[in-house]
């Protein structure tokens, strides 16, 4: 999912066109409406080889409150014919538009498709009003069964509300719900925690897509302890000094290398072994970060299988409440949420 931030005027395509340009210089010359299939198509490639593919271009939240119910479904309707004929896109993903919960029926309901040509996803929101996001859950599973749900994740800290709602489906046997936009760390929660595990395991997600961010405007502080390596022993996020501190030579091991492929096993060594050079030389951190990011995305999907094999033989729970992720619990409800949950549940009973 590519978020867009930035000047959102409601029309299409020169819409995508004018924040991307604005915020990826890779969009840059890009002829027009190319800019954000260019960048979906990048992703594409880059993830070829998963199991599920969606493209889908979230609208900033400032400019959707700024939208008339009829200019999001315009808008969401217009990004979902781009992404089919431009990326022929089988599976067509309609963005999240914060429409109330009688409009999102309708709005889903007279574009529900599932044939041999393509097949219509669309996206829910985890910061959406509590009941509205009950009831347009409740329709899916009522009407529009068996259903893949995409969900912009949410502070879970401020949404603990949408996702004990949330825990009423997942367990539904014909439902799948794919979190959105998750960041790799939770910056308001355990920062050495896994945060893509912990959207996983403890909010019941069947999958997760990583936060795609986009060049942040000026120089960040060459930071060390922001580059962080993850850990499968723990399901942790260790700085790049903890991780070389705890497992040494061995972190080079864990890109799956050919133990012959001596170059670019020699250029992460030594990329991890001057850690002090990539303090002085921002274009060395950046590598150093990129790397970290790589080194993720290699081991973050085998722990999922081990996951899903201990889901099989009834073993997750106990080995989750031995990890970082399972020992930090579900935030707490406040007593106006527990009241706005306690109401939800009568109404819906």
């Amino acid at each position: 999912m590519l978020q867009y931030r930035g000047p959102f005027p409601p029309t299409w395509p020169s819409t995508f066109d004018r924040s991307a340009k604005g915020n990826a210089r890779a969009c840059r010359g890009q002829p027009r409406g190319q800019g954000v299939t260019g960048s979906t198509r990048q992703f594409n490639s880059c993830t070829r080889r998963a199991v599920l593919r969606v493209s889908v271009a979230q609208p900033p939240k400032v400019s959707l409150k700024a939208m008339s119910a009829e200019e999001k479904m315009r808008l969401a309707d217009a990004q979902a014919e781009l992404f089919r004929t431009s990326l022929s896109a089988e599976t067509v993903a309609y963005p999240y538009i914060g429409l109330g919960a009688s409009d999102y029926a309708r709005f889903i309901t007279s574009r529900s498709r599932r044939d041999e040509s393509h097949t219509t996803l669309f996206t829910l929101s985890t910061e959406m009003d509590p009941p509205a996001l009950g009831k347009v859950l409740a329709h899916l599973q009522r009407d529009h069964r068996p259903a893949i749900v995409l969900l912009v994740h949410g502070n879970p800290g401020k949404t603990a509300v949408q996702h004990r709602i949330l825990a009423r489906y997942t367990r539904d046997e014909k439902m799948a719900f794919l979190a959105c936009q998750v960041p790799r760390i939770d910056r308001d929660g355990d920062p050495a925690v896994s945060n893509l595990h912990t959207a996983s395991a403890r909010h019941g997600y069947d999958m997760v897509a990583p936060k795609q961010y986009l060049p942040a405007p000026g120089e960040r502080p060459l930071d060390l302890d922001r580059i962080k390596f993850y850990s499968r022993d723990g399901l942790r996020m260790d700085t790049v000094r903890d991780a070389l501190r705890q497992r040494g030579a061995s972190l080079v091991d864990e890109f799956h290398l050919n133990e012959n492929n001596e170059r670019d096993r020699g250029y992460i060594a030594g990329m991890l072994n001057t850690l002090d050079r990539a303090a002085a030389d921002r274009d060395r951190f950046r590598r150093l970060e990129a790397l970290s990011r790589v080194h993720e995305a290699l081991n973050s999907p085998l722990e999922f299988a081990r996951m899903r094999d201990m889901v099989s033989s009834g073993l997750l729970g106990e080995y989750m409440s031995q990890t970082a992720v399972g020992r930090a619990g579900m935030p707490p409800l406040g007593d106006a949420a527990q009241t706005l949950l306690t109401d939800y549940v009568a109404a819906a009973a």
